[in-house]
């Protein structure tokens, strides 16, 4: 009698073979492209730039808190220094 966890044979070959299925293929060589032409409309190539203004607002506010904590912390540190002797 075998237990209730135990798996036979054919169940082990069976989880085998859904792996080797879901193996990722081979990867494909690399092809280089050059691209000729591009057309896009003005309004369009406009409409993007401002989209691209618009999101790049948040990533500015971002860094300068971040640059604004890493200053304080660095003058706090070395403003610091300064009263070690006393």
């Amino acid at each position: 009698m075998t237990s209730q966890y135990a798996k036979p044979d054919s169940a082990y070959a069976a989880e085998a073979a859904a792996r080797e299925a879901r193996a990722v293929p081979a990867p494909v060589p690399l092809t280089r492209v050059t691209v000729v032409d591009f057309d896009m409309s003005f309004t369009h190539l406009v409409g993007f730039f401002v989209k691209a203004a618009f999101a790049a607002i948040p990533a500015a506010i971002i860094i300068a808190i971040v640059v604004a904590v890493i200053v304080a912390v660095l003058g706090g540190l070395i403003g610091g220094l300064g009263h070690m002797g006393r």
